[in-house]
């Protein structure tokens, strides 16, 4: 009975099959290491704009700790006039009399670290709460306050404003105009302060 001898491999495939493996694994490392380096460099990105964020808004927020006492003053000045019986002065004479010496000094906040963070792309990269707190935030800034202080901009600067005819209406709207932006500062504040976002997490 002849037995058949199985055919041997052709010499070099084991090292030919061996060095296939070490390819495959390489490109398998390559592709990991890429991926590792992109996720960080992504984590970097997200952290630097949430770390100029924050530092803005601590600038906003001094800028309003500083400003809000002298506005408070201002719209409590306007309502005692407004509410004399006597004749109602006109504007100019108004805002002499209520008008710290060291002027209005109306806030400008500042929105260029939230503008870089969507430009960059860097929100995509940071978690959910974080982006969700800042939006709601830098919101409020632009749509509330700043529409405030660009509408009391555009009423001061008003011709309307100097008329003699409607000054009770003026005066009352300043009146109103101040406490909004009053109540809007004192809100802002307090949302600074709520703002919990871990640049660790």
């Amino acid at each position: 009975m002849s037995s058949r001898r199985r055919p041997r491999p052709p010499r070099g495939s084991g090292r030919f099959l061996f060095e296939s493996l070490l390819i495959v694994l390489s490109v398998l490392l390559g592709l990991a290491l890429n991926e590792w380096r992109q996720e960080r460099s992504n984590r970097e990105l997200a952290d630097t704009a949430l770390a100029n964020c924050l530092r803005e808004i601590e600038q906003n927020r001094g800028q309003l700790s500083s400003k809000l006492p002298i506005h408070r003053e201002v719209f409590g000045r306007l309502r005692e006039i407004v509410m004399r019986e006597d004749e109602m002065p006109g504007l100019p004479a108004v805002m002499a009399e209520v008008m710290p010496e060291e002027g209005l000094q109306l806030p400008v906040l500042r929105d260029v670290a939230w503008q870089t963070a969507q430009s960059t792309g860097a929100l995509r990269h940071m978690d959910f709460d974080e982006v969700t707190g800042l939006s709601e935030l830098y919101l409020g800034q632009t749509h509330g306050l700043m529409a405030t202080v660009d509408r009391f901009g555009d009423r001061l600067f008003s011709h309307r404003s100097f008329d003699d005819e409607g000054r009770e209406e003026t005066l009352q709207l300043f009146m109103f105009l101040f406490q909004e932006l009053v109540s809007q500062e004192e809100f802002l504040l307090i949302t600074y302060s709520n703002l919990n976002l871990d640049q660790d997490g």
